[in-house]
């Protein structure tokens, strides 16, 4: 207590060291801290499910090597078939759904689940029970998420067993989940189905996620060649639509945290980087206040107190420094965890998840501790002669210049790293952004309604209100042209078979495609070109409806892949069902998910196509607002059915940016973490380091001045030394750089990692930057008047 009392006056007594101090500590701590936080959310804490390592989700493959989900008729032979799992369930791709008969309806995102989802899963529920059996024996049950039954239903615990209405049907709340609930995505309500041939749908068309528990005694890697041979052996059997279709498994957390694992990985390996640079100008900081204290130290030992008595000392200044930098760090954790959410909340599977918690604490705690232990104690490695100060009499001479240099190299070092990582990702990040989606996005406006199934099944009387509010929206005053889509460009995860006839009959194999569902004038309201062959017309859906030589249009990619050199207009594809199509157009590329893959082949379908009832997407162009042309929806949708609002409403612009939210997080973040990490070497490393070195070296630069040197003479001096400590951190950094490469390249995007564009301009920055910020002292060198320098002392 001793020891901390005199740390709190000390440091009292030196204000401006203090507070440089503990920013430069939170500078570290801070950032540390919110990448663990998101780390521990998603990859580090326990999955809510009973031994989650037992857990297997089942996916099939793309033509592109893509994941995809199964088929309902895939999943019932896995299920059949499999040896290694004690049970499989299902759950649909998420959708929406309209919650009726409570104050305020609302449309939430949802998943349609087997029977036996929740008893696999073994998921312990907040409220309520899960259904247990294999079959609902009729009844119509609804399992609510947490923050829904909050929000909603105002966390009433005498919700369980009573009646509320999903998209126009009655269903009863049987159980409440708790928000960490996870499966699938970001799934608010869950809708038990029973599993016939009626729901499950065509072995062509893939819409289902499928999970299993592995049996005790089947290590993952036997359970996954099952599937495999599986795979096969269903290609064998069903040619037309299964043929060359491949599956596997990965584990249930690598399933929920999809791609994000890695970029986070290198985040914090970032932030590591980030606190060793804080922890090292730190101790710098340390070593020229321990200078400064040299003659107090050798007094105390010279009065008999030991090397670790005055550690002691040392060391409790240093861990109240870095407890209240560590404060400092947490607060700043929270604000960051708040941007992080929102600039990650299209990238993260639940960004709701992301919280500071216990664990987030301690390790909070843990790191404030050991960086006070490890600054605190590093200007005891320097010390001199402490006796020998008090037989001189003089100030305290510099020992441990050797050190501070190489401290400071060692910051360049690593600043110089985290800005290649961060310029090479800018350059990425550029070259993505210039890639072109495929439609004109200006001025274009999505939104989306979602007609309840039950209360309109028929599939004409649904495409009748569809093309109904299409008529009005375009007579509208200000609307240019509208049109709908199934699923929008960069977002649209639909995929099926696409099938070609070998001699009059489809027998040959088939190719997964991604294929959409659009009315007529949606390309030219798009703004995407019609390269050979026509549109939709209104004639096109009697064609539909009967079934016969249905019209479709494919992008240039699948015309060029499977028809290269000549038309493809007027030939028969087989799409999903059983009854073939007639391509009657070619249309531009459109990126319909990722914008950095290649563009897979993509079928358009026409509007009332026969195929499950799903929401709606309307694509309007026009010269109003955005609000205008909402508020002109709901006027439209309130004279059809009061009960079906627009929701999801953006601009085509926030779509296409919401698919760069991943490459964005990363470059926006470690533009940050480089930012950061540039501003402790040069303020706080560079110019503590010349400052220091010129107040130790008064008296020499006085001589050299009296026998004659320039002030030029003294500034080359200077920063000719600032320019070899940065050049020497420029190499070791850009050598641990290319030593690091391999680990950014599966973030980049037609950039090299070691590109060197990026390396020369990361370099020339640091280099100035260095000679910016060592220019005062070196001023303040050359303006020493020699009289006064050979009388200091």
């Amino acid at each position: 207590m001793r020891d901390l009392r005199f740390a709190f006056r000390s440091l009292r007594r030196a204000p401006a060291f203090t507070l440089l101090i503990i920013a430069t500590i939170a500078l570290g701590i801070g950032p540390a801290t919110a990448i663990f936080s998101v780390l521990d959310s998603l990859l580090l804490r326990e999955l809510p499910y009973r031994d989650p390592d037992s857990l297997a989700v089942l996916w099939r493959a793309r033509e592109s090597g893509d994941r995809a989900p199964v088929s309902g008729p895939d999943f019932a032979d896995f299920q059949r078939l499999a040896t290694g799992f004690d049970d499989m369930a299902i759950a649909s791709w998420t959708g929406s759904f309209n919650i009726g008969n409570i104050a305020e309806p609302v449309r939430v995102e949802g998943s349609r689940v087997s029977p036996n989802f929740f008893r696999l899963l073994d998921a312990p529920p907040l409220l309520g029970r899960t259904p247990t059996g294999a079959a609902l024996n009729g009844e119509k049950l609804v399992i609510l998420g947490e923050d829904l039954w909050r929000r909603a239903y105002g966390a009433r615990t005498d919700v369980i067993n009573t009646e509320t209405r999903l998209n126009g049907r009655p269903h009863r709340i049987v159980a409440v989940m708790p928000r960490a609930f996870a499966f699938p995505d970001k799934a608010e309500v869950w809708v038990p189905f029973e599993l016939t041939p009626d729901t499950i749908g065509h072995r062509a068309v893939h819409q289902f996620r499928a999970i299993g528990r592995l049996k005790r005694d089947v290590p993952f890697a036997r359970a996954n060649d099952e599937i495999a041979r599986i795979a096969k052996q269903l290609g064998d059997t069903y040619p037309e639509t299964t043929r060359g279709i491949d599956a596997w498994l990965m584990t249930i957390r690598d399933s929920v945290v999809g791609t994000v694992r890695k970029p986070l990985l290198i985040l914090f390996g970032a932030v590591v980087f980030l606190l060793l640079i804080a922890c090292s100008n730190a101790a710098n900081l340390m070593m020229t206040r321990a200078v400064a204290r040299e003659r107090e130290l050798a007094v105390r030992a010279a009065l008999g107190a030991t090397n670790s008595r005055l550690a002691r000392q040392l060391l409790a200044e240093s861990l109240m420094l870095t407890t209240l930098g560590g404060l400092a760090g947490l607060a700043m954790a929270a604000f960051a965890l708040r941007l992080l959410r929102t600039l990650g909340a299209a990238y993260f599977p639940r960004p709701d998840l992301i919280s500071i918690d216990g664990r987030v604490l301690a390790f909070n705690f843990a790191i404030a501790t050991l960086t006070g232990i490890v600054f605190g104690l590093v200007p005891l490695l320097s010390r001199g002669d402490r006796f020998a100060e008090l037989k001189s009499g003089s100030r305290a001479k510099s020992t441990n210049a050797f050190i501070r240099e190489s401290i400071a190299v060692a910051v360049i070092a690593l600043s110089f790293l985290l800005l290649i990582g961060a310029g090479v990702l800018i350059r990425s990040y550029s070259r993505l952004r210039s890639v072109d989606v495929g439609i004109r996005a200006d001025r274009l406006l999505t939104m989306r309604i979602s007609l309840p199934d039950a209360k309109y099944p028929d599939l004409e009387v649904r495409t009748r209100i569809v093309r109904r509010v299409l008529d009005e929206l375009r007579a509208t005053r200000g609307v240019e042209s509208a049109a709908t889509v199934s699923g929008l460009p960069t977002e649209n995860t639909m995929s099926g078979d696409i099938a070609f006839p070998n001699e009059g009959h489809f027998t040959g194999s088939r190719r997964i495609a991604s294929f959409s569902e659009v009315s007529p004038g949606f390309f030219r309201t798009a703004g995407v070109p019609i390269l050979e062959g026509r549109d939709f017309n209104d004639d096109d859906l009697r064609t539909l409806l009967q079934l016969d030589r249905a019209p479709v249009l494919i992008n240039a990619t699948m015309a060029e892949r499977f028809w290269s050199g000549r038309s493809p207009l007027g030939e028969f594809v087989l799409v999903g069902g059983e009854a073939p199509s007639t391509i009657i157009g070619v249309v531009g590329d459109v990126k319909q998910k990722n914008p950095s893959e290649p563009t897979p082949p993509h079928v358009y379908l026409a509007l009332g196509t026969p195929m499950p009832p799903r929401p709606v997407t309307f694509i309007v162009r026009s010269s109003l607002a955005p609000r205008d042309v909402v508020a002109a929806m709901r006027r439209i949708m309130r004279g059809i059915d009061a009960d079906v609002p627009p929701y999801k409403v953006r601009t085509m612009n926030e779509v296409i940016g919401d698919a760069f939210a991943g490459p964005r997080f990363q470059t926006v973040l470690l533009l940050v973490l480089a930012s950061i990490a540039l501003l402790l070497a040069v303020v706080v490393g560079i110019y503590g380091v010349i400052s220091y070195s010129v107040a130790q070296r008064t008296r020499e630069i006085g001589i050299r001045m009296a026998t004659g040197a320039s002030h030029a003479a003294v500034l080359r001096l200077i920063l000719g030394r600032v320019a070899k400590l940065a050049l020497i951190g420029i190499a070791l950094g850009g050598t641990c750089a290319i030593a690091f490469s391999r680990t950014l390249e599966s973030l980049l995007f037609e950039v090299d990692a070691a590109d060197p564009r990026v390396f020369s301009s990361v370099a020339v920055l640091l280099v100035l930057t260095a000679l910016i910020a060592s220019a005062a002292p070196a001023r303040r060198a050359a303006s020493v008047d020699p009289s006064i320098s050979l009388r200091y002392d």
